[in-house]
């Protein structure tokens, strides 16, 4: 015998029973690598959009072929200041430059707020190479 009751709660099961799986795939992480633009980028420190430190660590990973532009530009500045190749720490191995705010340094701490990294970029095997520009932005607090 059908009646209200049990039309009610077969469908308040039928929404258990959709919601249930629908709520745990909310909590499931999005792992997908960032894949950026310029095949040259494979990760940067802190991810574009990041909120960070105000002496966090900022540093790129390059792909194989390309390295940072140092010989008549800094190959690094932030927010407009450009950073001296001995202010940075490379990773040769890795083919990582990465950048920590200090005492004696050209940037000793990020200011609060939206910061923006610019690095130019040139491939090793062409010494004529340029470079070409890529810029993120993060904020910090």
């Amino acid at each position: 015998m059908i009646t209200p009751r049990r039309i009610v709660i077969s469908v308040l099961l039928a929404i258990c029973l959709v919601g249930i799986p629908f709520g745990f795939s909310l909590g499931r992480s999005d792992t997908a690598p960032i894949v950026y633009k310029d095949p040259a980028v494979r990760s940067l420190t802190p991810q574009p959009g990041d909120l960070a430190l105000r002496q966090a660590r900022i540093g790129v990973t390059l792909a194989t072929p390309f390295t940072l532009a140092e010989a008549s530009t800094d190959g690094m500045s932030i927010d407009g200041i450009g950073i001296p190749e001995d202010q940075l720490e490379i990773i040769p191995g890795l083919n990582q430059y990465f950048f920590t705010p200090g005492a004696g340094k050209d940037v000793s701490s990020l200011p609060p707020g939206r910061n923006c990294v610019q690095i130019l970029i040139k491939r090793v095997i062409d010494p004529t190479d340029p470079g070409r520009s890529f810029s993120w932005c993060f904020n910090s607090q």
